[in-house]
């Protein structure tokens, strides 16, 4: 993936660009830059992410009831930050959803 990049410096601030947030200002520039060369910017922050987050445990969405609830059989909520909808007359996987709830950041 180096060679792709003119020099080291461009490399290195390609791979710590998306590892903080953008700011509002920023943000403008930091699009254009990721979406140079056909998103080429995207497409390899995108593999990064790949194995992020695959040793948390996703029980709740993998329930035989639950699995047609995914419309996605590689993108599962994680148990510990899923959202939880009111269950209804005890019916199991009733309190299922995909979705976790995201941290944002108010900066």
């Amino acid at each position: 993936m180096l060679n792709v990049f003119s020099h080291w410096y461009d490399y290195y601030l390609f791979i710590f660009s998306y590892r903080r947030p953008v700011k509002l200002k920023d943000f403008a520039e930091h699009y254009r830059r990721m979406a140079a060369d056909s998103d080429f910017r995207f497409s390899e922050e995108f593999d990064c992410l790949k194995h992020v987050g695959r040793d948390q445990p996703c029980v709740a969405a993998d329930l035989p009831v639950n699995r047609p609830k995914n419309r996605f059989t590689n993108i599962l909520p994680y148990d510990h930050s899923r959202f939880k909808l009111l269950p209804t007359d005890d019916e199991e996987g009733s309190d299922y959803i995909n979705s976790n709830y995201v941290p944002v950041c108010h900066n």
